[in-house]
């Protein structure tokens, strides 16, 4: 048993890796990074902004796994990796195309997409009529995870 571990400035008495250890055995059907968002509600492990440590926390984890310490489980497949195609509604639902110049629909305006619904309609409208579409970005944090 080891008696403490020190990682990123704080150091681990032997009962709070005791603890990771029954957290670890007794949340397993949770995600790692819910695990590690656990610990740091339990032990008060938190920036000085107020946010939770949780990335520190899960290496922190991941490495006492690599040791043989505790038990983590397995990684959950979360997706490819690399860009998607938003959704593109049936043809059908298209708006009809402008006729016109562009000086006959003045005046313009230009209007921040706001909400899930016109971030959506907005995605599929430049997947639909811009030349390079529309990739979806899969945010960095899935991104490594396979």
């Amino acid at each position: 048993m080891r008696e403490s571990v020190t990682f990123c400035g704080r150091t681990f008495p032997g009962e709070e890796l005791v603890l990771m250890r029954q957290v670890a055995r007794e949340c397993s059907g949770l995600g790692v990074t819910e695990i590690a968002r656990t610990l740091c509600e339990l032990r008060n492990w938190k920036r000085p902004n107020g946010k939770l440590k949780n990335h520190e926390c899960r290496q922190l984890l991941e490495q006492l796994a690599g040791e043989g310490f505790l038990r983590l489980p397995p990684l959950r497949p979360l997706g490819g990796r690399g860009s998607r195609q938003p959704n593109i509604s049936p043809a059908g639902s298209q708006a009809a195309p402008l006729g016109c110049a562009v000086w006959e629909c003045e005046p313009l305006q230009l209007i921040v997409v706001e909400g899930e619904a016109e971030s959506r309609r907005w995605r599929e409208c430049v997947q639909r009529y811009h030349y390079l579409g529309c990739p979806v970005r899969r945010p960095p944090a899935l991104l490594g995870a396979a």
